[in-house]
């Protein structure tokens, strides 16, 4: 005899994105960045851009990261003004801080502690260290 049963579809509420975005020009810093983020937060995407150009696209679309990590100074120009533009949270940092541009992380613990700060202001559970 064949097994019966019922298949059953549950709507929930849509789950926050599962990609965060990098606006960094420094293709040494992005790697590393990416590599520490995905031992990390396997499960969460790292989108990313190079150019301000390339920036201002994700500000016009629907779809919202859990969190934009931007680099003030890009190729083409600054992401301050794109900043304030996305509905999701922002970190806006620059190896030259001021204000309310942080410091980027330097060396391997600084930025491990950074990926931390962006997963919680992501909404994302951090694993215990």
């Amino acid at each position: 005899m064949g097994r019966t049963g019922v298949v059953c579809f549950f709507m929930t509420a849509p789950e926050k994105a599962s990609w965060i975005l990098l606006a960094e020009d420094d293709k040494l810093f992005t790697m590393l960045f990416e590599r520490a983020w995905k031992v990390a937060f396997p499960e969460v995407e790292v989108v990313k851009v190079s150019k301000v150009s390339e920036l201002s696209a994700f500000c016009e679309e629907e779809a919202s990261p859990r969190v934009a990590v931007l680099d003030r100074n890009l190729e083409d120009g600054s992401s301050l003004e794109y900043g304030r533009r996305f509905t999701c949270p922002v970190v806006l940092w620059s190896s030259d801080s001021s204000g309310e541009v942080r410091r980027k992380p330097v060396g391997r613990e600084e930025l491990e502690m950074a990926i931390q700060e962006i997963a919680r202001i992501g909404g994302l559970v951090v694993p215990p260290q």
